[in-house]
């Protein structure tokens, strides 16, 4: 599947080092739309992170349900690795 993500990103970084984003997104895919939550925090050398969907999603996106996290996977990209469920 390809679709188009929009959103807004949000980087906190310390003097220390560590780091925390937060981002929203919507995925838009054949006349529907499916939104997202992400954070993820740095803190001395320990990655977490959580990406979730957000709302009911609608046309062909409707019903889906995911979570997951996130890495980064170069200086300015990330990859999620999400799980999806679908209820109809």
């Amino acid at each position: 599947m390809t679709g188009i993500v929009e959103g807004h990103l949000v980087q906190r970084i310390s003097a220390n080092g560590d780091f925390s984003l937060t981002f929203d997104e919507i995925l838009s895919y054949n006349g529907g739309t499916l939104g997202y939550r992400g954070e993820g925090s740095l803190t001395r050398g320990n990655w977490q992170s959580n990406v979730m969907t957000v709302g009911l999603g609608t046309g062909p996106l409707a019903g889906i349900h995911g979570q997951g996290t996130f890495v980064f996977t170069g200086p300015a990209s990330l990859t999620d690795v999400i799980y999806y469920v679908y209820t109809p």
